[in-house]
C-alpha cells in the first residue's frame, strides 16, 4: 500500500528544487513535509535527509531545551535497563577489541563508560549538555569532557563508540572521517542510528517517530551501511539489527507520545499481567549496530590478544600473524606440578584440533567422550578449538567448558574463513606440534 507522505507534492518538488543526496549525490525524492523540515529520501542509498539541514545553532537550541525539560531525570531512572544494553553492546565489541582505551561520544550520564570500564576497557566520554555531564555518576564524571572532539589528537583510542549519534550531524561523512582520524590503526568503531529498511518506518511513513527535525537529519539504511563505512575509509566489520533492554512499562511510556490509545489499552490490561511488565528484556525497534575497522597497523594480528585464563605468568605462543583475533588458554595442571616455572611447561604429546562453527549443542557431548577416553591416558593432551565466529552460543560454551577443564585451547578467527583455513590454525597453533 502506497504511504499516503510519499504521495504528496512537496514545495521543493514543485518549484524543480528536489535536492540530490546530500550523502552520495544521487537522485532523490521527496518523502514528507513535517513541522520543522523536509524530509527527502535517496533513490540509491536509501538514506533519508532533511533539506535544507537545520543550522548548529538551532539544534543546540533544540537539544538544550530537550534536556531541559528534564529528559535526563527520566534517562537516569531507567540506569539499570541502559546498563544491560551496554554490557551486551560491549560483549559484542570484545570479538573485535578487549580492552584499550575507549572513547564514548555522545556519552550523555556516562553508563557507557561505567560498562566500558567493568569490561576492562579504559573508558571515557565526550558530551556537550551540561545538564547530563551533572547526572553522571561522581566516579564516572571525572572522564566526561564536555564540548566536542575538535582538539583532540590523532590516533589515541583503540574504540569510539557512538550510539545514537550520528543521525544528529550535519555531515556524516565528515564526522565519520573524524572520529576515524582519532582511533590508533586497527582501532574499532561502533555505532548505531535508526534503520530506514525496518518494518516500523515501512508501516509508519511520515508518521514514524525517528523523523524528527532538528535532531534527526539523516537516517540511514542499515543494509547499504557499509558504503558509507568504505568511503569514509574504514573497514566494515559487521552490520547487524541492534537490541535494546527495557522493560514493557518503560517501552510503553516511550510510545506514549505517539500512540496514546495503544498505551491506554495497554495501562487497562496491565494489572493482569503482575510483574511481568517490569521485566528486562531485549528488544529490536527498528535500529541497527554497525562495527568498522580503522585499517593499518598489523591488522587482524593485533586482535590476536593471548589470554592465560589460569596462571597469568604464562607465556603463550606467539600466533602466525594475520587472522586470529585471541586465545583462551589453561595450562595443564600436571605439567604446573612438575614444573616450578610455568614459563618451561612442556608441550602435550597430542594436540586435537577441532574446526567449529554453529556446534553449540555439539561441544559437551564431544568432550564428555574425549575425557572418557583419555581419562586412563598416560601422556598430555590438548583439545584446540578453531572457531569461526558463530551467531550462536559455540563461543560461550566453550569458554565455560575451558574454565572447567584445563587440557582446552581456544583460537578465534577475526572473521569467517572456513574449515581449511581453522585446520591449518590448529596445525600451526597446536603445543604438540610447535617446538620451537
Amino acid at each position: 500500500m502506497p504511504l499516503k507522505s510519499e504521495e504528496k507534492k512537496s514545495p521543493a518538488s514543485v518549484a524543480g528544487e528536489t535536492p540530490p543526496c546530500l550523502l552520495c549525490g544521487a537522485p532523490a525524492a521527496f518523502y514528507c513535509a513535517l513541522k520543522g523540515g523536509t524530509y527527502f529520501r535517496c533513490r540509491r542509498c536509501q538514506t533519508l535527509f532533511l533539506h535544507p539541514t537545520p543550522t548548529q545553532e538551532e539544534m543546540r537550541e533544540y537539544a538544550d531545551g530537550h534536556y531541559r525539560s528534564g529528559v535526563y531525570a527520566e534517562y537516569t531512572r531507567a540506569r539499570p535497563l541502559k546498563m544491560e544494553t551496554f554490557r551486551r553492546r560491549l560483549a559484542l565489541l570484545k570479538k573485535y577489541k578487549t580492552g584499550g582505551r575507549l572513547l564514548d561520544l555522545g556519552c550523555a550520564c556516562g553508563f557507557l563508560i561505567e560498562a566500558a570500564l567493568e569490561a576492562g576497557f579504559d573508558a571515557g566520554g565526550v558530551e556537550f549538555s551540561r545538564e547530563a555531564i551533572n547526572a553522571a555518576a561522581p566516579a564516572v564524571r571525572g572522564r566526561i569532557r564536555h564540548g566536542d572532539i575538535n582538539k583532540m589528537d590523532a590516533g589515541q583510542f583503540d574504540v569510539i563508540t557512538a550510539f545514537d549519534v550520528l543521525e544528529h550531524t550535519r555531515d556524516p561523512l565528515v564526522r565519520l572521517k573524524e572520529w576515524a582520524e582519532l582511533l590508533r590503526p586497527g582501532g574499532v568503531l561502533m555505532l548505531t542510528m535508526p534503520d530506514t529498511d525496518s518494518l516500523f518506518r515501512k508501516l509508519m511513513g511520515s508518521r514514524w517517530p525517528m523523523l524528527q527535525p532538528f535532531q534527526h537529519t539523516f537516517l540511514f539504511s542499515g543494509s547499504r551501511f557499509g558504503g558509507v563505512l568504505e568511503r569514509a575509509g574504514l573497514e566494515p566489520l559487521e552490520v547487524r539489527s541492534a537490541e535494546k533492554v527495557m522493560s514493557a512499562d518503560y517501552l510503553v511510556g516511550q510510545m506514549q507520545i505517539y500512540f496514546p490509545r495503544s498505551v491506554r489499552a495497554f495501562q487497562f490490561v496491565r494489572p493482569l499481567l503482575g510483574g511481568l511488565t517490569a521485566r528486562p528484556l531485549p528488544f529490536r525497534i527498528g535500529e541497527f549496530l554497525a562495527l568498522a575497522r580503522k585499517p593499518g597497523g598489523n591488522g587482524d594480528a593485533q586482535e590476536a590478544r593471548r589470554e592465560s585464563v589460569g596462571d597469568p605468568s604464562l607465556v603463550l605462543p606467539d600466533p602466525p600473524p594475520g587472522r586470529y583475533r585471541e586465545f583462551v588458554h589453561r595450562p595443564h595442571v600436571e605439567a604446573q606440578k612438575r614444573c616450578d616455572d610455568p614459563m618451561t611447561l612442556p608441550p602435550p604429546d597430542l594436540t586435537i584440533v577441532v574446526p567449529v562453527y554453529k556446534e553449540e549443542d555439539n561441544i559437551r557431548p564431544f568432550l564428555a567422550r574425549v575425557e572418557k577416553v583419555f581419562a586412563a591416558a598416560a601422556f598430555r593432551y590438548e583439545v584446540l578449538f578453531c572457531l569461526d565466529p558463530s551467531p550462536d552460543g559455540t563461543e560461550n560454551v566453550i569458554r565455560e567448558e575451558i574454565k572447567r577443564n584445563p587440557n582446552l585451547r581456544l583460537a578465534v578467527f577475526s572473521r569467517r574463513f572456513g574449515q581449511p583455513s581453522a585446520t591449518m590454525a590448529g596445525l600451526l597453533l597446536g603445543h604438540a606440534v610447535r617446538r620451537d
